[in-house]
C-alpha cells in the first residue's frame, strides 16, 4: 500500500515538473494561431476573406480581386466587394481602362448600357467567396453582339439621334422599324436619319 502511494506521488511530481505544451504562435494576438490566420500580422478575429485568395480582408489590398485596390475603389466610390459595381456587364477594372463610368450603367446616357453597346451577352461571373460579379437582374444583354456602338458617344453615327432612340426597344439588335445607330443614313437617301421624317423610306 505504501509502495503504491509512493508511485502515485512520484508520477504526480513528474507531471508537475514536465514542461507545458508550447502554445501555437499567434503574432498578432487575435486568438487565431498564425498557421490558420488569414492575416497573421494584423489582428483580425472575424477572419473574413471575401475573394478566398488566402489574404484576409483586413490585410488584403484588393478584397474583390478585380485588380483595383480597395483604396482606389473608395476614391472612385465603387464597391471593394463587387467586381461590377454598376452591373452593366463590364468589370470595374475594364471600365477603368475604357474610361467609362464604373458607377453608371449607361455612361453616355443614350439609353443603352455600356456592356450592351460593347456586345456583351453575359456579365462578370461571381468569384468564389463573398465577393460579387454582375447581377443579371440589372444587366441588359446584347441580342446581336456583332453590332456594337460607342459607350462614350451618345450618338455613335452622328445623325443627331441618340443610339437608344434608334434602337427603340434597346435590345442591341436592329429590329424592324428601327434605324441603324451605326449608320447615319439608314435608308441611303443622302439625308441623315435625324434630319428627315421618314428615315426608313428612301422615296420620302
Amino acid at each position: 500500500m505504501l509502495a503504491r502511494r509512493l508511485s502515485l506521488a512520484l508520477a504526480l511530481a513528474l507531471c508537475a515538473a514536465a514542461p507545458a505544451a508550447a502554445a501555437e504562435p499567434d503574432g498578432d494576438r487575435d486568438g487565431v494561431p498564425d498557421a490558420r490566420d488569414v492575416c497573421p500580422q494584423r489582428a483580425d478575429r472575424p477572419q473574413h476573406d471575401a475573394d478566398l485568395d488566402g489574404a484576409g480582408d483586413a490585410c488584403d489590398r484588393d478584397d474583390d480581386g478585380d485588380t483595383i485596390s480597395d483604396d482606389a475603389e473608395r476614391f472612385l466610390r465603387t464597391s471593394p466587394f463587387d467586381r461590377d459595381s454598376d452591373d452593366d456587364g463590364l468589370s470595374d477594372s475594364r471600365e477603368d481602362r475604357l474610361d467609362t463610368d464604373p458607377r453608371r450603367r449607361d455612361t453616355d446616357r443614350d439609353g443603352l448600357q455600356d456592356g450592351q453597346e460593347l456586345g456583351l451577352r453575359r456579365g462578370v461571373r461571381d468569384p468564389r467567396g463573398l465577393a460579387r460579379g454582375t447581377d443579371p437582374y440589372w444587366m441588359r444583354r446584347d441580342l446581336h453582339p456583332r453590332t456594337r456602338t460607342d459607350p462614350l458617344r451618345r450618338d455613335t453615327d452622328g445623325d443627331r439621334l441618340a443610339d437608344g432612340r434608334e434602337d427603340r426597344n434597346r435590345n442591341g439588335r436592329r429590329d424592324r422599324g428601327e434605324t441603324d445607330p451605326r449608320n447615319r443614313d439608314t435608308d441611303r437617301d443622302a439625308v441623315p436619319d435625324g434630319a428627315e421624317r421618314f428615315p426608313l423610306d428612301p422615296r420620302r
